[in-house]
């Protein structure tokens, strides 16, 4: 699911009494699902000159746009905190 990856960074942070190990592989799924969603974004914002954005591709650009901010809000808070 989207979001779950950054979410879980912090649950892990959260979890333990000591810092936990750097977990460089989380990073690298979140960073990646960031990059795919922000690629799809790209495609929805696509459209020919004369045409605007049905409400369900607003919705979609939306709900992508967030789900990119709170991943790196997630990724900036695990790395502060470390």
């Amino acid at each position: 699911m989207v979001c779950d990856n950054a979410v879980e960074l912090l649950r892990e942070l959260q979890r333990d009494t000591w810092l936990p190990e750097y977990n460089s592989e989380l990073i690298r799924l979140t960073v990646e699902e960031i990059n795919e969603l922000f690629n799809e974004l790209l495609q929805l914002l696509e459209i020919p000159n004369d045409e605007e954005h049905s409400a369900e591709e607003l919705c979609q650009i939306l709900g992508q746009h967030t789900c990119i901010e709170r991943n790196k809000r997630c990724l900036l808070a695990y790395i502060k905190y470390r």
